[in-house]
């Protein structure tokens, strides 16, 4: 029981350390992008070259929705199919290639309405670094050149 009440003691003064040399702590977060073919998908990340359950997907792009799903029409298999999450140029680019998981079946409300293919691109893997560095607070300089005031009963 001793020994554990040292360590905590050590502990608490080993963080009240930077309290008491003045410094302060400035906590900067940064954000790191993984590899474009690592992918995040529904919680899990995923290497879309060579995961199985990837294929490729290409073709023309013929309407963008509000939500930045896109219909593509593709030559290979003469039909529309709608993708998510495309990340790969502008939406307004004529043609695309994507790697993209297989979801099933939704309905696209527009022009070209009607129920296709659906697939979905991933979302961009990216890692959150926190980095804590401890520097001097500012030091405030009072002015040299300022009048002396006096009050009116002294003069």
């Amino acid at each position: 029981m001793k020994f554990a009440t040292t360590i905590l003691i050590f502990l608490a003064l080993a963080l009240a350390a930077p309290a008491q040399t003045g410094r302060v702590a400035v906590i900067t977060t940064n954000y790191v992008s993984a590899a474009p073919n690592y992918r995040e998908f529904h919680g899990g990340l995923y290497n879309a070259d060579s995961d199985p359950n990837w294929s490729a997907v290409s073709g023309g792009i013929d309407a963008v929705a509000g939500d930045g799903d896109i219909l593509v029409w593709s030559e290979k298999s003469h039909g529309y199919f709608i993708l998510k999450n495309y990340s790969g140029a502008k939406a307004n680019t004529l043609r695309i290639y994507a790697k993209a998981v297989a979801l099933g079946t939704n309905e696209w409300i527009g022009k070209y309405g009607g129920y296709y293919p659906t697939y979905d691109c991933g979302l961009p893997h990216r890692i959150m670094i926190y980095t804590t560095n401890y520097v001097a607070p500012p030091k405030v300089i009072a002015p040299t050149n300022l009048p002396v005031l006096t009050h009116p009963w002294e003069s």
